[in-house]
Formats: C-alpha cells, sequence, structure tokens
C-alpha cells in the first residue's frame, strides 16, 4: 500500500483529517493505526453479514392473509 492509500484508509475508517494523516512519521503508529483501521473494516462486515441474516430470516416468515 502506497503511503498515499494508507492515508486514505486512515482518513476514511477513523476519520482524521488528510494532513493529520500525512504527518504520521512512525511507522510502528502506521501500522497501529492501520490494524485499527482493518479491524474496522471487519467489524463493519460482520455487522452487515448479520444483518442480511436477519433480514432474510424476517423475510421467510409467513403471514396469514
Amino acid at each position: 500500500m502506497t503511503r498515499q492509500e494508507e492515508n486514505w484508509e486512515i482518513m476514511t475508517m477513523l476519520h482524521m483529517p488528510w494532513h493529520e494523516a500525512n504527518k504520521i512519521e512512525d511507522e510502528s503508529d502506521r501500522k497501529f493505526l492501520l490494524a485499527k483501521c482493518v479491524q474496522i473494516k471487519e467489524m463493519i462486515k460482520q455487522q452487515q453479514q448479520a444483518q442480511m441474516e436477519q433480514e432474510n430470516e424476517s423475510s421467510n416468515i409467513i403471514t396469514p392473509v
């Protein structure tokens, strides 16, 4: 991932302004923040899957006419 892509990831997932993300020089800090971005994306994915499963379950209910 390029530095620009890393900044984009940090900016979009952690809501950190671009200029602040660009100031992060310490590689361990960047890796930590990018790992948090991955965790957040995984959490969002799990929530979306759970919501889709819930919607599928509720659509399988047959209501009397």
